[in-house]
This record gives C-alpha cells, sequence and structure tokens, in this order.
C-alpha cells in the first residue's frame, strides 16, 4: 500500500482523457487516489482511475483474480490503442464515436471537416463541401439548375451570345449560380442534421450503435460498450459480466461518513431542465437523483445492455402512485447510489450535444 495519497479533479475536453491517462499512470507509481472527480471527458478518467485503484487495493466482486494484473498499467494501454489509426487514417477514439441513422449524414459532413481540422482549415472547407455533395446529391443538383439554368436561358436569348462582353457576364452569373447552389446546398444539409439531432435526442451518438439492441462489433465498439469493456477489465472482472458500480469502489457499507468510502469518485452532470448542475452520487446519505425517473426503453438507447439490467436488478418499488411521462409511459424510481453503475454516471456527465 502506498503511503502517500493524492485526489484529483479533472475537467473536460474530448483528448484531453488521453493527457489525463498518462498522468494518472505517472502519478500511480507514487500515489494511491483517495477522492476522484471529473466532468465530460474528465469523468472517464476519473472513473477508470477510481476502479483501477479499487482494484489495486482489493478485488471488487466477481474479479477473476489474475495473477500479476496491474490496472494502471491495462489503463495507460488503453490510451495507446486510442490512438491507432485504420486503413482511413481514422483512430480509434474518432470511431468510438458512431451516430444513429437520423445523424449518420450529418455525422459525416462533420467527420469530414474534423479530419483536416484546425491545421488546414481550407482543406477542412473543402472537405466538409464534398461530404455534403455526397450525402446529398439530388438537393445539389438541383441547387446546381436553379443557380444556373436561368443564366443559360437568358445567354441564348441575347442577341450576341458570343460577344466577348456577353460572354464575360456569362461568366460572373455562372460563378454567381454557382455559389448560390453551393449555400443551398450547405443550408438543406444544415437544415437536415438539424432536424436529425432531434429526432436523436439532440446528439450526434447515443454512446451506442447504429442499432442500440445489436450486440457490439469488439473489433469497433461504440463508446458506451468501450468504456464498459475498460471499466470492467481494469476491475478485473469478464468484460461481458456485470457493471461496475459506486458500492464496489466504497467497499462494505461503514458509518454514513465520507471518509468510510475507501475510494470516493464524483463526477459533475447538468440538468438543461432544470438549469443546474449536479453531482453524482453526491455525499454520502443523499440521492442527488432521488426525484428523477426514467423511461427503460429510452435509456436503452444509451447504456449498454450490462447496465440496464444491474438497473432492472436493483430498482426498489416506488412508494408513491405510478409516475408516467407525456406519452403515458410507467417510469422507474433509480436505486440508491450504491447501486449505480459507475457507467451510467460518467455518460451523464459524458454528452454530445449540438
Amino acid at each position: 500500500m502506498l503511503k502517500k495519497s493524492a485526489d484529483l479533479v479533472l475537467q473536460g475536453g474530448v483528448t484531453s482523457a488521453l493527457v489525463y491517462i498518462g498522468l494518472i499512470r505517472r502519478l500511480s507509481r507514487s500515489y494511491g487516489f483517495k477522492r476522484l472527480g471529473g466532468a465530460s471527458s474528465g469523468a472517464v478518467a476519473a472513473a477508470a482511475a477510481a476502479i483501477a485503484e479499487r482494484t489495486r487495493q482489493h478485488s471488487v466482486p466477481d474479479a477473476r483474480h489474475t495473477p500479476g494484473f496491474d490496472p494502471f498499467k491495462r489503463l495507460s494501454e488503453f490510451a495507446v490503442e486510442l490512438a491507432k489509426t485504420d486503413a482511413r487514417g481514422d483512430t480509434r477514439l474518432f470511431n468510438l464515436f458512431q451516430p444513429q441513422p437520423a445523424t449518420e449524414r450529418g455525422w459525416a459532413i462533420l467527420g469530414a471537416g474534423l479530419r483536416h481540422w484546425p491545421g488546414h482549415k481550407a482543406a477542412a472547407a473543402a472537405a466538409v463541401f464534398g461530404m455534403a455533395l455526397r450525402q446529398y446529391p439530388l438537393p445539389a443538383l438541383l441547387g446546381l439548375l436553379i443557380g444556373t439554368l436561368p443564366t443559360l436561358w437568358f445567354w441564348a436569348r441575347a442577341a450576341h451570345p458570343f460577344d466577348g462582353a456577353t460572354v464575360g457576364a456569362l461568366g460572373v452569373a455562372l460563378l454567381a449560380g454557382l455559389l448560390l447552389a453551393s449555400v443551398a446546398l450547405l443550408v438543406y444539409a444544415l437544415v437536415a442534421t438539424l432536424r436529425g439531432l432531434r429526432a436523436n435526442h439532440f446528439g450526434f451518438c447515443s454512446g451506442l450503435g447504429a442499432d442500440a439492441t445489436a450486440p457490439p462489433d469488439l473489433a469497433r465498439p461504440p463508446l458506451s460498450w468501450a468504456f464498459h469493456g475498460l471499466f470492467n477489465e481494469l476491475a478485473d472482472i469478464k468484460v461481458a459480466g456485470r457493471p461496475v458500480t459506486f458500492g464496489d469502489l466504497w467497499g462494505a457499507p461503514k458509518d454514513d461518513d465520507k471518509d468510510s468510502r475507501e475510494i470516493d469518485l464524483q463526477v459533475i452532470t447538468t440538468c438543461l431542465s432544470l438549469r443546474r448542475p449536479y453531482r453524482l452520487p453526491g455525499d454520502p446519505g443523499v440521492n442527488p437523483l432521488q426525484g428523477f425517473f426514467y423511461d427503460p426503453a429510452e435509456w436503452a438507447q444509451f447504456f449498454p445492455l450490462p447496465v440496464m439490467l444491474l438497473l432492472d436488478q436493483a430498482q426498489v418499488p416506488f412508494g408513491g402512485p405510478p409516475v408516467t411521462n407525456a406519452a403515458g409511459v410507467v417510469l422507474r424510481a433509480l436505486p440508491e447510489p450504491r447501486y449505480w453503475p459507475v457507467l451510467m454516471a460518467v455518460r451523464l456527465s459524458l454528452s454530445f450535444p449540438v
């Protein structure tokens, strides 16, 4: 057991997690971790560090007890794996973000620009336009016809169509028509993408694949499945097993005191409806989500099956009358924070909004 301890609070930023993992690996050689916190990608790194520290100190239930297993080494290996590229030059980190059908074309356009941004802005702009042309060829053709046909019609009716001035004016008019057609194409792509975002809970990627009910492709897992696998690997639990919970980090129930938690992980999320942040899982004896309910069918679009199964097994009956949403679906209350999957809280902190 390391005598020195360190507390970590990590802010967000998609690629920051890769930097944090290197920092955590280096600190783990001299320090043990007691309290960790984070938001967005910082929540991912903080959760990974908390699980790795718990495994180093004590095995969690269902662990395989692999001889010589070093969770912090495995964490650093995961960061290296995220930097590997495929045949297209996309990193595994980029491939974790897999859009749903409603946002697939919009994500393709955005991704085309991200492959060149911010180093080559002109190339990024050209890539965005080229991908928009590929994704929406019919609107592009219609815009081209609307932008150029009137010019060609007036040119054909000109008294001297091959006069130098007439040809020059024709060229300017055609360029203006092409510009208008290009603007129309990008506007159409933007409107279609915004509609797709609204149909996809205002995010490009839910964290699961295009078909949330389909088993993940282990060679190319979507984000939520990849993090579920990582967290279980760090806990030395089978990837297909139950997810790591906050109770696993805290250890056996003790007095209602912060210091009784062997590892205290906190993540930050924001409820846009109430316009206020929440700290999850909060202080001992407090359930910050006690007044919230969830629709299992809706949450199944965001969380891997093991998370949904654990929430279903750990749910407690709600003492009041049934709570329903606007569609009349009966909602469920969340279990006590001890039974929350760590991935659930991390995913609530890690969002992909517009």
